[in-house]
């Protein structure tokens, strides 16, 4: 039986940008967050008070450390900016609106939302070229953060990976040390979160997956 104390992940994804309100697809774009967003920061900063916070690590994105900032200032905290953290390159995807992407290519377009792993945008990153960046990642944490509580600010697909990536180790299977996870839910609040039933990555894929890039 695994004793080890549990890193306790506060998963966060970035607030609002105006490509978001916009219903397009963001990917490396690197735009900050608007009013609405910085909203949703300020609302999650007052919540995320309760937790006692080692640790904050941010995607390189603005939008991202945007939104890692407001959590750390009032915790004097600083952001860890992690390249293994950013975005997914989708490609020509990239700024397109979705709305449009399910009117020209609705099967396509069903297939990339429901399981992201098994579509890659033309021109860009497929899902599982990010596997051990993160899997390297997520080890690294484990160690140094044993028994802490720590906050990763991300966004999806990358976000839905590492919940799903965790729920693989809760299933005992991937040899993953132990973690718990919380999620943020677009209103800002924070929400405990099953580990049996986070993220939209197939559990199968993933598990073909993360031997060769545990290597």
């Amino acid at each position: 039986m695994n004793t080890e104390l549990p890193v306790e992940i506060i998963l966060i994804r970035p607030g609002a940008t105006d490509l978001d309100q916009q219903g397009r697809i963001t990917g490396t774009l690197d735009v900050p967050l608007n009013e609405t967003g910085f909203q949703q920061a300020a609302s999650l900063s007052e919540n995320a008070a309760r937790f006692d916070l080692q640790a904050i690590y941010s995607s390189p994105s603005v939008a991202a450390r945007e939104t890692a900032k407001a959590i750390a200032k009032p915790k004097k905290i600083r952001v860890r900016v992690v390249e293994q953290l950013r975005a997914i390159d989708q490609g020509l995807w990239q700024g397109k609106e979705l709305e449009e992407l399910r009117a020209t290519q609705p099967k396509v377009a069903r297939q990339w939302e429901e399981h992201p792993e098994t579509i890659c945008p033309p021109g860009g990153e497929p899902l599982e070229s990010a596997m051990p960046r993160l899997v390297k990642f997520l080890k690294k944490i484990h160690k140094k953060h044993k028994g802490q509580s720590i906050a990763m600010v991300v966004a999806d697909p990358l976000a839905s990976l590492i919940a799903a990536c965790l729920k693989l180790r809760s299933d005992n299977q991937g040899g993953y040390p132990d973690y718990s996870l919380t999620v943020v839910n677009d209103c800002g609040t924070l929400e405990a979160l099953s580990l049996s039933n986070s993220g939209d990555i197939d559990a199968d894929w993933l598990l073909a997956k993360v031997p060769a890039s545990a290597e």
